[in-house]
């Protein structure tokens, strides 16, 4: 059996639960069609906030310790919004490489 990390994002202002995110350290058939290393989600009443982008990008710095070195992320092509934040994040973890 293997755990896989999983993050929280917590407003304590608030006291309410924002999203998590998971890192798969290896993928079996049907992660890489439909899964990929990281997992998230964020609460409705607070998406379109930067909360996924945040979490994906923290989650991506984890998964370079792990020693990943390319990250599969995937989504359902009807949900534009974490297709924005997988090209965002891409962004970010490609600029982060060059300065390593």
């Amino acid at each position: 059996m293997c755990l896989h990390p999983l993050f929280f994002a917590y407003d304590r202002e608030r006291d309410i639960l924002v999203g998590a995110v998971d890192i798969r350290h290896s993928l079996n058939e049907a992660l890489l069609l439909d899964g990929g290393h990281i997992g998230d989600g964020v609460r409705p009443s607070e998406r379109r906030k930067g909360y996924a982008t945040a979490m994906i990008a923290l989650a991506l710095d984890e998964c370079r310790k792990l020693g990943i070195e390319k990250v599969l992320m995937v989504c359902n092509k009807e949900n534009t919004g974490s297709a924005k934040v997988s090209r965002t994040t891409e962004e970010f973890w490609k600029m982060n490489k060059r300065r390593r």
